[in-house]
């Protein structure tokens, strides 16, 4: 038989893991995509999307070893990417990524890790 204490702890333990549960729940059904919006012209920056397109063009920074790309008319920039590069130009690919706005225009900015082959 439990004591007056370890009843006391158990009932804590049982309801740290019932909420727990519950967040773990809650998290799930009302956040089912961790916040990542498909891209378009609107989304302010800052945002996480996804982008599905074909790769137009990619070229090589010249410093930095970065890339820049054209997906179906949307620039991509990868950063560090020059090292990792395994989509050419016709490839179908899904880009996850931030958005930020460079010179004026929109682009979404990743991580080669970040790019998929479809």
């Amino acid at each position: 038989m439990l004591g007056k204490t370890e009843r006391k702890a158990a009932g804590i333990l049982a309801a740290v893991v019932i909420i727990l549960v519950l967040f773990y729940l809650g998290s799930v059904f009302l956040f089912p995509n961790l916040g990542i919006t498909p891209y378009h012209e609107d989304v302010p920056d800052g945002s996480k999307v996804v982008f599905e397109g074909d790769v137009l063009s990619s070229k090589i920074t010249s410093s930095g070893g970065h890339v820049l790309m054209d997906v179906s008319g949307v620039s991509v920039f990868v950063e560090n990417g020059a090292e990792q590069i395994f989509w050419k130009a016709g490839d179908k690919i899904r880009v996850l990524g931030t958005v930020q706005t460079y010179s004026g225009k929109k682009e979404i900015t990743t991580s080669a890790q970040d790019i998929v082959l479809c």
